[in-house]
């Protein structure tokens, strides 16, 4: 037999191997950066159909709207001269309270705590 004939089931399951290998890196290349490796794979299942897989997923992945910048984070609240912030254990408020207080109560959650006065505290 000629050289260039197809001989056997043999032949094909190679020329279809060498084409299903072929068209998982052409899909790997297409697709987005992300899906690579899936989409390699999926190749290997699926064929060729994997490529306009990747056609599709790369369409998607290029009309992605960008998310919006995150805002600003707030300045801290400036506090009053004479004053200090305590910060409630129990539930996270801030409250401002006198330097020389030793106690104050939570107006989130009522709690009643005793703090040192703000010249032992240093």
């Amino acid at each position: 037999m000629p050289a260039g004939k197809m001989q056997g089931p043999e032949d094909y399951f190679a020329v279809l191997a060498l084409l299903t290998v072929i068209s998982a890196f052409v899909a790997m290349g297409i697709g987005p950066r992300r899906y690579g490796g899936r989409l390699f794979f999926s190749t290997v299942l699926i064929g060729p159909l994997s490529v306009a897989v990747a056609l599709i997923l790369k369409g998607i992945e290029d009309y992605r709207p960008t998310p919006p910048p995150l805002p600003e984070p707030k300045p801290p609240r400036l506090l009053a001269a004479g004053r200090r912030r305590m910060v409630c254990p129990r539930c996270g408020a801030e409250t401002d309270i006198p330097d020389v207080d030793t106690s104050f109560d939570c107006w989130r959650c009522d709690e009643h705590r005793v703090v040192k006065p703000k010249s032992a505290a240093k």
